[in-house]
């Protein structure tokens, strides 16, 4: 018999691959998205924090920064008239320790910013910040700071 056709077994077989396939595929897509969401909250608390030492200087007012209860909003009052500032994250963060003040020389209490998921598998999830720096790191559940990358 001279058949120039697929059989249905062999529809299966290529079916049960792909779905096989797929799932894997799926699971690695989902890990790299999340990972890509934690770097890029980073990235943005980091340019937010800078245009705010930006504002404090040029304006000479200081700012006090908080996160919401849930860590995805950064909030920034001013101080000389309470208005606030903030930015929507799409990963929970906080404080390591106390919140960032920002003065009016732009020089900003020593603190850390941490995600509220310490196992994220990000290359970098955190942000060490000193008087008149702001450094990109990992987080370091065992010491418990942020080594910066």
């Amino acid at each position: 018999m001279n058949s120039k056709a697929f059989t249905l077994v062999e529809m299966l077989i290529v079916l049960a691959i792909a779905g096989i396939l797929t799932s894997i595929s799926v699971g690695s897509f989902l890990s790299w998205k999340n990972k890509a969401s934690i770097e890029n909250d980073v990235k943005k608390m980091s340019g937010f924090i800078q245009k705010l030492r930006i504002k404090a200087f040029a304006q000479k007012t200081s700012f006090n920064c908080t996160f919401a209860t849930n860590g995805k909003i950064f909030y920034a009052t001013r101080s000389s008239d309470s208005s606030v500032i903030r930015t929507k994250l799409n990963n929970g963060f906080k404080f390591n320790g106390s919140n960032l003040v920002i003065d009016s020389r732009g020089t900003m209490s020593g603190a850390s910013i941490k995600p509220l998921n310490t196992d994220t598998g990000a290359a970098y999830d955190c942000l060490a910040i000193t008087d008149t720096r702001i450094k990109i790191g990992k987080w370091d559940v065992t010491d418990g700071k942020c080594t910066v990358k």
